[in-house]
């Protein structure tokens, strides 16, 4: 069964949240597109810090490394 794209951005969310950051879903004004995008913003700053147009698995490989980035020493 395929996650729906609320499910998508609970689960991203989930994880962004111990990172500090906000996903956001991206408006598509062609509704005929059915892959939802996102992008990640900063909680501190307000920056958007992930390219503007994610997939699921693309943003969940960004906040991987994200994630190492912040926490690997």
């Amino acid at each position: 069964m395929k996650a729906t794209k609320e499910q998508q951005l609970e689960a991203l969310q989930n994880w962004a949240t111990k990172l500090n950051l906000k996903i956001h879903v991206v408006f598509q004004e062609d509704q005929r597109k059915k892959i939802p995008m996102f992008f990640a913003v900063s909680e501190r700053t307000g920056h958007i810090i992930s390219p503007s147009k994610l997939t699921y698995d693309q943003m969940n490989h960004f906040l991987c490394g994200w994630n190492n980035c912040l926490y690997r020493n």
